[in-house]
């Protein structure tokens, strides 16, 4: 999707304003395709947004001028260039970390005629639309190297292990590697866990854990290898209604056993002595890295 840079800030601060009620119904469905996971490249002049924007006329601002004079503050600001392609979620995070915690939101976007209302407005996240743990968790620094959202759940889809790491005894990281099973459709990770020992006490204690899953790499032409890999954070919870807990644990098994009938000997011979447990994921990032 083509978004205009300023354009990066007005989606933090969105909450029902604008042009007329067909702009306001059309900003949402922008929205619900950046937050589903869109990548997104930045164009220097009318983009996605402005498409819905009654001012806008054959593809050019009324305000062209002002406008661009704004979005020219917010990439430089962010420092980032016309042309670059990124996933929203990281280009999101860039403008609240070098624009709006920076405290520059104001010189950014002045002469804009909304910034009375960003001023004073929460970042607009929620179970409406955005989850406000996205704010917490930091950009991806070299944003070049990120994967899309698409290469994330591949990775996820694809790979038998990941090393799951929860706050342990006295504080300190407890990170052990497991077998799991996302589920793209619920984008939930699913894995088992015994009733008692470190990993299930600690999640008892604290449910905030970091998932990371990478893949075995590729050569490319020379002996260095290009690896992909996925971090995830999210709350681990154990799955407590039965039919649901029956199903995950049979999806589970059915990424690792050879045949459906070993799935159900194993559910029915262990499935009381194990906890299925479920990562709501909170964030995703997932980076590209050249060994060499």
């Amino acid at each position: 999707m083509q978004i205009r840079p300023h354009h990066a800030l007005c989606a933090q601060f969105f909450e029902g304003k604008g042009y007329s009620e067909a702009f306001v119904k059309h900003m949402y469905a922008i929205l619900e395709k950046l937050d589903g996971g869109a990548d997104v490249t930045l164009i220097d002049g009318c983009d996605a947004i402005c498409a819905g924007c009654p001012n806008a006329h054959a593809g050019v601002c009324e305000t062209d001028a002002k406008v661009r004079a704004i979005d020219r503050r917010a990439i430089e600001a962010m420092g980032l260039s016309f042309g670059n392609t990124l996933p929203w979620r990281t280009l999101s995070g860039i403008a609240k970390e070098k624009i709006i915690a920076a405290g520059t939101l104001k010189d950014v976007c002045r002469d804009c005629e909304w910034i009375g209302i960003c001023e004073k407005a929460p970042i607009a996240d929620g179970p409406e639309r955005r989850s406000k743990m996205e704010q917490s968790f930091r950009p991806m620094r070299r944003f070049r190297q990120a994967l899309s959202d698409a290469e994330c759940a591949k990775i996820l889809q694809a790979e038998k292990r990941g090393t799951l790491a929860v706050i342990g005894d006295g504080g300190y990281p407890y990170a052990v590697p497991i077998n799991f099973f996302y589920d793209e459709a619920e984008n939930r990770i699913f894995f088992h866990s015994s009733k008692s020992g470190h990993k299930t006490d600690a999640m008892r204690v604290s449910d905030k854990v970091c998932f990371t899953v990478h893949d075995a790499g590729e050569q490319r032409g020379d002996w260095s290898y290009y690896v992909k890999s996925v971090i995830v954070f999210g709350r681990a919870r154990p799955v407590t209604d039965l039919a649901v807990k029956i199903a995950k644990a049979k999806a589970f098994g059915m990424k690792y056993y050879p045949s459906e009938e070993e799935v159900d000997r194993e559910i029915e011979k262990d499935l009381d002595r194990a906890e299925i447990m479920e990562i709501v994921i909170e964030h995703v990032s997932g980076k590209l890295v050249h060994e060499k």
